[in-house]
């Protein structure tokens, strides 16, 4: 189930909400290699000025929260956890500008994501495997940032040509699937 709507206003508003859930053991009758447990919620605002002298551009928030685990689809007496159970929380800030003169652009963007991931480890499964009593790494929720730049700036010598140049960084958060 998804949503979307827009306002229109001096200030464009463009919202969407996204519901996902999905529990799957089979497919047209027949069994899958795996059972899977999903459930997604997405939620996404951005705003979108208008030109403000030569610049225009959007900003926004986004929100991602997950739950996921699957196990293989061999006997229940043996069935094996392929993907833990694990809960994700996502939240982002992005924004992107563009200002334009004559035959020249500029444009720029940003986005800092923030991640927590908890992971429902079998504790009791750790301590009786661990017969050499070796430390053991953190079990706590992940917590991680990443954060992304970009700017571009562009030259239209000829209706059909452009010369661009572009200076970037980019980091991107680990999935837990």
């Amino acid at each position: 189930m998804s949503y979307y709507f827009r306002v229109f206003a001096p200030v464009g508003l463009n919202c969407l909400f996204t519901f996902v859930k999905q529990c799957s053991q089979a497919i047209n009758g027949k069994r899958r290699f795996f059972a899977e447990k999903s459930e997604k919620y997405n939620a996404r605002i951005e705003l979108r000025h208008q030109p403000i002298g030569r610049l225009k551009g959007s900003w926004g928030v986004q929100y991602l929260g997950q739950k996921s685990s699957a196990l293989s689809a061999i006997p229940e007496t043996v069935q094996q956890p392929m993907l833990i159970d694990n809960d994700v929380h996502h939240y982002s800030f992005f924004g992107v500008e563009q200002a334009n003169w004559d035959n020249f652009s500029l444009e720029g963007g940003v986005r800092v994501e923030k991640q927590k991931a908890a992971i429902q480890y079998d504790k009791a499964l750790i301590d009786r495997e661990n017969y050499y009593n070796q430390p053991l790494p953190d079990l706590g929720a992940h917590r991680q940032t990443a954060r992304s730049f970009a700017l571009s700036g562009n030259w239209y010598f000829s209706p059909y040509h452009k010369l661009s140049l572009t200076a970037s960084h980019q980091e991107r958060l680990p999935s837990t699937q």
